[in-house]
């Protein structure tokens, strides 16, 4: 790689992605200068920082500090950092980059940023994986850790640990551990982008969740009600500003955050649909409303201010945090529904019986703000084929034929 060349004239060669080490040796001189490289799409002018990191060893040996032997050279360019100057900017370990991602998380994901804190500090800042520098971090290291994530036995915030125990367990114990996967690749991730990270990120890149998985549910809880449970449901809640929020969480499938921000104004008379202006992930939709769903906002809107909440408590104050669990509890206890059910339970109730009547999952997708079938597919499938074995019998060919008899005319008949 040693070569001579007029000034500005360094030659680079490759070491990963958007990464190379330099040399140039200026005519006439005795000794050469090694360079490192990084591209940064976010660079003003030109798109790549460049800096001398040492003089070659041509005329005197290496000593690893200011004389440089390609290998040496090589290393120090593999972790070239334009920004590491600026030690509040930098991101050494894992446990920097979740600490980045979580100032980010809070300002521009502000619904999901108790659980992101919850799965890093459950998951992530008390693990070997944390105090790996970024620089040194491999998929063998990240692969070590999903794995451990996934025999973790499930524990209850009381401290209360559950055995992985059964199939289905294990199962859902690989669910979650997908899930802090996400969660680590995201951080990782942002802090590339913002450029708080300049090792390469093959590493997090080719990580991959656990294939063939699904959450299987809490324990001990029903995954719907039938259409004679949610009646026993209705009769056994006295208060009637909770029975018109159970009664929106089942007719319109939406989950109870979303019903607690609803608005008046967000239902429209006329074309008979609901807009749910900040969804899941901010994603704004429109729930198109079915007969008994028109009736409760019949009951619930007319003569009320747009800005209004659709729902509110006896007290006359909106829904918030968790009020709904309680009354919940009571009305299930005394209508003797066992297993017992959450309030997202009715959102399933929702998509079962929207399902077993013969729905289109396409549809019931958009109705509930999901971007795709994916997740209905998985959980809800089942009821979705019951539909379409009964299509098929219903729907299949009816060939008839005429089979001769013998001395007589022939006999029409179906084929089966």
């Amino acid at each position: 790689m040693v070569r001579t060349g007029e000034a500005g004239n360094i030659f680079w060669e490759s070491i990963g992605k958007g990464r190379a080490v330099g040399y140039r040796r200026l005519e006439g001189s005795a000794t050469g200068n090694w360079y490192a490289r990084l591209y940064d799409s976010n660079k003003a002018g030109s798109p790549y920082h460049r800096h001398a990191i040492g003089t070659a060893d041509d005329t005197a040996p290496a000593n690893a500090t200011d004389i440089l032997d390609f290998s040496q050279a090589l290393k120090l360019a593999s972790t070239f950092d334009p920004w590491g100057q600026d030690e509040d900017d930098q991101v050494g370990t894992v446990a920097d980059a979740c600490r980045v991602y979580l100032e980010w998380a809070e300002h521009n994901r502000p619904k999901s940023y108790d659980t992101i804190k919850s799965c890093f500090n459950c998951h992530v800042v008390d693990s070997e994986i944390s105090s790996i520098p970024i620089s040194r971090l491999t998929i063998r290291h990240l692969e070590q850790w999903k794995n451990r994530q996934a025999l973790k036995p499930r524990q209850h915030v009381s401290g209360t640990e559950y055995e992985i125990v059964t199939e289905d367990d294990k199962r859902s114990r690989k669910a979650s551990a997908n899930r802090s996967v996400a969660w680590l690749k995201a951080a990782l991730s942002h802090c590339k982008n913002i450029g708080a990270i300049t090792a390469d990120d093959a590493a997090w890149r080719l990580l991959r969740p656990f294939k063939g998985v699904t959450r299987s549910g809490r324990k001990n809880q029903a995954s719907y009600l039938t259409e004679k449970q949610l009646g026993l449901l209705f009769e056994h809640i006295d208060d009637q500003c909770f029975l018109n929020l159970v009664k929106g969480a089942v007719y319109l499938g939406a989950r109870y955050t979303e019903l607690a921000q609803l608005r008046v104004g967000d239902w429209d008379a006329d074309n008979e649909t609901l807009t749910v202006v900040a969804g899941k992930g901010d994603k704004r939709r429109n729930i198109f409303l079915g007969t008994a769903a028109t009736s409760l906002l019949n009951q619930l809107c007319p003569g009320r201010q747009s800005d209004e909440p659709i729902f509110l408590k006896s007290n006359g104050t909106p829904w918030g945090k968790n009020h709904q669990q309680r009354p919940l509890e009571r009305a299930v206890k005394a209508a003797g529904i066992k297993p017992r059910i959450s309030f997202h339970g009715l959102r399933a109730s929702y998509c079962s019986i929207y399902l077993m009547a013969g729905g289109n999952i396409f549809d019931l997708a958009k109705q509930l703000g999901h971007s795709d079938t994916q997740m209905l597919s998985q959980h809800y499938g089942h009821l979705s084929n019951t539909h379409r074995q009964e299509q098929a019998r219903a729907c299949e060919p009816k060939i008839r034929v005429t089979k001769p008899i013998k001395g007589g005319r022939g006999r029409e008949t179906t084929l089966h």
